[in-house]
């Protein structure tokens, strides 16, 4: 054993056990978070494709887009915890909890890596400590809040374990073993989610810098000796272009209106969108206050507003900054070029160029892309502790404060996580707004049975988008609740005309023709329309719920052979199949 090797040894182990337990006191109020109404219901309650482990369900898993994600090893995750714990949200927690753990760990022996690499004369105990700085500060960061503490978001930390254990095979690259531990690792985040497309970048980076295997200057790629380096990266570059067709598949779903095309979102906004998040995600890690679940994205954006003028301004000089630091060709200027380059890198699929979704920029998106930045601030503590031991003390030291000051503003957002009505509550006292927002809001006004405040929220929402249909939903939900039947049934007839998939405007109004007596023989067109419109679509949500409703409208209107034929389509699926069993027995129907 080489002299130091044990206290380096212990150091390492020592620094991710207090990582591990830094993680825990900053994220455990998230255990009793329960489910959120923020897709929480979309992509685990409203669905059952994904609760069980039966080769049925092994298909299901594998073969569903859901809600503009392909993410099956993410869902297998689930099936698992299901499998052994039921519709147990603790449970679900935990483990995101303890897959973010992981990921620290992971960040700080990718960091020492990186060191032992960049700075070869370094002691190994000082590349163990720059590692846990740079592991602490991005582990509790306050940004890692929504990640980490809201059950959707599986997908980025399974990912984010799996993409971190690909760069650390690959730094030890050319050994051959490591690298079919990279692609293979790789490949499983990328069914996880498809954070890493952009991972050929990210080695090519790599290569640069720590592992000094390609030139700084890309034009000199091209020479024999280099050749080698960049075939290896074909098999990095073939996965990222399938699963990146997969991603662009997924949020185009027909059911789901998401994506933006250069119509609806044109080049100068989708500049202005990536400048400002390529801004915002370093600002919110050094300032990380008002932080907020949705920044909805605007209906304009242009370089004459001042906070994209500011950003595509911070952006050409800082870009111009860091490329002079480069060129200058001293190793901490081309560390600290590479460094921010495997940021844009890593966060250009979510920066707006080609938009998804109804943000501007959003927390989570900060979780991988800001661990590089973590990283040089580690590097630049690399000299400090060099220094004397009063100063590497001072370094740790300085670290683990900022750590303790973090946690509990962390602690304070992960809780927000246990009430969605809380969590938009905080978004508009950190000043944001907007349609959706006001959208979202209203349904827990109307969930609480604050009818009116409702109805307040949802024609805000529709004062500034008079055709968000969904907003017209939840008015006439709101109305309808108010006994303000001929407004609620207009409102849903708006809803109809507007929303993306209006089959729950028709079921609504279907119900209501029943429910509240307005014209109960015309119940069975509405539901009729909602079962074609199911069809249509190829019923994504895979539910019986129209088909069960349609059945009943035949059978008040006495049509039992159509009832029972209705019935046995509700029967196929799980959300329906047993009380529509029950119906065809009461029937006679075997």
């Amino acid at each position: 054993m080489k002299p130091g090797a044990a206290t380096e040894r212990g150091a390492r182990w020592w620094s991710h056990g207090l990582l591990v337990l830094l993680c825990l006191v900053a994220f455990w109020p998230a255990v009793n978070a329960g489910f959120s109404d923020f897709d929480d219901h979309g992509f685990l309650l409203e669905t059952n494709h994904w609760r069980g482990l039966s080769p049925a369900r092994l298909i299901d898993i594998f073969t569903t887009m859901r809600l503009g994600h392909y993410q099956p090893l993410t869902y297998l995750t689930h099936a698992v915890e299901y499998t052994l714990f039921g519709l147990n949200p603790a449970v679900f927690h935990v483990t995101n909890i303890l897959l973010h753990c992981v990921s620290a760990c992971l960040v700080a022996r990718i960091t020492t890596r990186v060191i032992e690499l960049w700075r070869p004369q370094t002691l190994p105990l000082h590349a163990v400590c720059a590692g846990f700085i740079a592991a602490v500060l991005w582990a509790v960061h306050p940004l890692r809040a929504e990640n980490v503490a809201w059950i959707t978001e599986r997908r980025d930390v399974l990912s984010g374990v799996l993409l971190l254990g690909a760069v650390l095979a690959y730094l030890h690259a050319p050994d051959r073993r490591a690298y079919r531990w990279t692609l293979a690792l790789l490949a499983l985040s990328l069914l996880s989610k498809a954070w890493g497309m952009t991972f050929f970048a990210v080695a090519l980076l790599l290569d640069v810098c720590p592992l000094r295997r390609l030139p700084l200057q890309f034009w000199r790629w091209t020479r024999a000796e280099h050749r080698p380096v960049l075939i290896e990266k074909l098999p990095m570059l073939a996965l990222g272009a399938v699963f990146g067709f997969i991603a662009a598949r997924a949020v185009a779903e027909p059911s789901e209106d998401t994506v933006k095309t250069i119509a609806d979102w044109g080049v100068v906004e989708r500049i202005c969108q990536a400048c400002y998040g390529l801004v915002f995600y370093v600002r919110k890690t050094l300032l990380p206050f008002n932080l907020a679940a949705l920044y909805e994205l605007p209906r304009t954006a242009a370089p004459s507003e001042p906070r994209f003028a500011l950003a595509i301004g911070l952006v050409c000089v800082a870009g111009t900054a860091l490329l002079w630091a480069a060129i200058k060709g001293t190793s901490r200027g081309v560390a600290i070029f590479v460094g921010f380059a495997l940021y844009t890198v890593v966060v250009s699929p979510v920066m707006g160029l080609t938009q998804a979704g109804i943000q501007l920029v959003a927390d989570r998106y900060a979780y991988l892309s800001t661990i590089p930045l973590f990283m040089l601030i580690a590097g630049a503590s690399i000299r400090t502790m060099e220094h004397s031991r009063a100063r590497h003390l001072m370094a740790l030291g300085g670290a683990l404060t900022l750590a303790m000051l973090a946690s509990p503003i962390t602690r304070t957002y992960s809780e927000r996580w246990s009430d969605t009505r809380a969590l938009w509550e905080a978004a508009f006292a950190a000043g944001q707004d907007g349609p959706v927002l006001r959208n979202f809001y209203g349904r827990q006004l109307e969930k609480a049975k604050e009818f009116t405040k409702a109805e307040e929220a949802y024609r805000a929402s529709l004062a500034v988008v008079p055709e968000y249909g969904d907003s017209w939903f939840g008015l006439g939900n709101a109305l309808r609740s108010q006994r303000r039947l001929d407004e609620a049934f207009a409102a849903y007839e708006s809803a109809a005309r507007y929303m993306t998939n209006p089959v729950p405007a028709y079921v609504a109004r279907g119900l209501m023709r029943v429910s509240d007596q307005l014209r109960p023989d015309l119940a069975v067109a509405e539901f009729a329309e909602a079962v074609r419109l199911t069809e249509e679509k190829g019923n994504p949500s895979r539910t019986g719920g129209a088909y069960l409703l349609l059945a009943a409208a035949y059978g008040e209107s006495g049509d039992d052979a159509r009832a029972v034929e209705w019935l046995k389509r509700a029967v196929e699926f799980d959300d329906t199949r047993e009380r529509a069993a029950q119906h065809l027995r009461d029937l006679g129907v075997k």
